[in-house]
């Protein structure tokens, strides 16, 4: 695509991006020569406005490609070997690997157990922080996927100014970086939806087990516009302009992932799988239609709202994995141990908490087209607040919630959910009797959209920038970027207030702890792809 298309047409970020692409282009050739033809491929990263930590569990994304990039160019070799330099070489040194090297022990029919087999597993652990693990994921994807043919090597120059560990996606924006290489390369016959899905597969060779929404924001995104992507079945289904009334600010906390980061994450989405199991196993009549946590809701299962509620009183608050098994074991062994391989044991599973976060997510992920759509932007950042409410570990705030239509709702007062939140019995039969009140602040508050829930997956310092942003006037809402633990958050404001949220960080997060500021302005681009010059 030309550059216009990508970026639009302010000459400021084109200049910008142009320098971007010429430094890579200039270290290529340097390192493997000037007249050697090469592909240019960029890819964003991206930011998920509303549907975090669901595309896992059937729900949908809010997503949009972000004028932060791969960049990467990359000629063909006439052997398999694929060479890597980068322009930080500092922080990323050249590297190489040869494809047949990798080839020897895959199991060409079944790409999760070569993931899993011994060899692969002890080259990550060996050095899991090598950038090149990223680019052998895109290949090896491709290679199990085209088991008829031999992929040519690659040499490959590569930059970016994604931040690291910061949420917004860089070893996704890596890994599709490199696939779309291969694919031009190689001259396979890829579809964009397919090559989401190759790519978010291909990641699980680094040892992680991402969802697809980084990598179909990466690859699907539009310039100006959010995209609104479903899983099971993949659909890109509709593309929303953001109103010219609001842009999306960033901000890095410069908090890291601790080491432990990838178990919690595991936990959580365990404690979502094993509480769906007790639901159907407990509500045989409904099992068909409960196939994902997208599911629980009024319009799927033809029950009213308050009934629903009824149904996840039956499921305890936390289990332990031996209650587990003698309350499913027999019926659900294999399920129950495919589960459990995944993250050491824990103490106890919090499934309701876990559920309705999940249930209710899918609820506000499938409000936030339309409300993009009117403009309505109060709503969508009340929705963004309850959002972070289930991942908050801190303190909790008072903030307006909507009733729960097809049509954007009128604004009422509700409480957020503090960390000490948790759906007891008591809590559940309290939103019960809202939904029969004659009080239409009790009976909007009470909607499955704004339930909290609890994923826990968010940390204090992100938790003290997301109440900083929200104090500000003219934010509409703000909330924890990325699969959480550390990293960045993201808020939608007005486009005259970015001063003013830029000046409360400051004062408020950043030189009380003596951190870079880093709060920047994301506009959406265009997917990954091939540049043309």
């Amino acid at each position: 695509r030309r550059f216009s298309a990508i970026y639009g047409r302010d000459e400021t970020v084109l200049q910008r991006r142009r320098k971007a692409m010429t430094q890579v282009l200039r270290l290529f050739a340097r390192r493997y020569g000037a007249d050697k033809p090469c592909c240019l491929v960029r890819a964003p990263g991206q930011l998920n406005l509303m549907g975090r930590h669901i595309d896992r569990l059937g729900g949908s994304v809010n997503v949009m490609a972000i004028d932060r990039e791969v960049i990467l160019a990359a000629a063909p070799r006439d052997d398999d070997l694929v060479r890597l330099v980068n322009t930080d070489r500092k922080r990323f040194s050249p590297k190489d690997f040869r494809i047949g090297d990798l080839i020897e022990d895959l199991a060409w029919d079944d790409w999760l157990s070569y993931v899993n087999s011994a060899g692969v597993r002890e080259l990550i652990r060996k050095d899991p922080a090598d950038w090149s693990n990223y680019i052998k994921a895109a290949v090896m994807r491709l290679q199990q996927r085209y088991t008829d043919l031999r992929m040519q090597g690659m040499d490959c120059a590569v930059g970016g100014n994604i931040p690291l560990g910061a949420g917004l996606s860089s070893s996704s924006a890596l890994v599709v970086a490199a696939a779309e290489a291969a694919v031009a390369i190689n001259r396979f016959d890829v579809t964009a939806s397919q090559l989401v899905d190759l790519c978010g597969q291909g990641e699980w060779f680094t040892g992680e087990r991402p969802g697809r929404s980084d990598h179909a924001a990466i690859r699907l995104g539009r310039r100006g516009s959010i995209t609104h992507v479903t899983f099971f079945p993949f659909e890109a289904s509709r593309t929303v302009q953001l109103s010219t009334e609001a842009v999306v600010m960033v901000a890095e906390s410069h908090q890291k992932p601790a080491g432990d980061a990838q178990r919690r994450i595991d936990e959580r989405f365990a404690a979502c799988d094993l509480a769906m199991l007790l639901l159907r196993d407990r509500f045989g009549q409904y099992s068909h239609l409960l196939e994902y946590i997208r599911d629980i809701n009024a319009d799927r299962l033809g029950l009213p709202l308050s009934q629903i509620y009824r149904m996840l009183l039956v499921l305890p608050e936390r289990m332990s994995r031996s209650e587990l098994r003698r309350n499913l074991g027999g019926r659900y062994d294999e399920q129950l141990e495919q589960i459990f391989a995944t993250h050491p044991e824990p103490d106890a599973y919090e499934l309701r908490a876990a559920l309705i976060y999940g249930a209710a997510e899918c609820a506000r992920s499938a409000l936030a087209p339309e409300l993009l759509d009117a403009g309505d932007l109060a709503q969508l950042g009340l929705l963004m607040k309850v959002s972070h409410d289930g991942d908050r570990v801190g303190g909790g705030h008072d903030q307006q919630g909507p009733s729960h239509s097809k049509r954007p709702a009128r604004r009422i007062r509700v409480a957020a959910a503090g960390p000490d939140w948790s759906p007891t019995d008591q809590y559940l039969h309290d939103r019960i009797a809202d939904l029969a009140s004659e009080d239409p602040q009790r009976v909007g508050g009470a909607q499955l959209a704004m339930l909290p829930g609890r994923f826990g997956l968010s940390t204090l310092q992100i938790d003290r920038m997301v109440d900083i942003a929200c104090g500000v006037e003219g934010v509409f809402g703000a909330q924890l970027a990325g699969r959480g633990l550390g990293g960045c958050i993201m808020a939608v404001v007005r486009p005259d207030r970015t001063a003013a949220l830029k000046r409360a960080l400051a004062e408020g997060y950043y030189r009380q702890r003596q951190l870079p500021r880093s709060v920047e302005l994301c506009c959406p681009v265009e997917g990954a792809g091939l540049v043309r010059l």
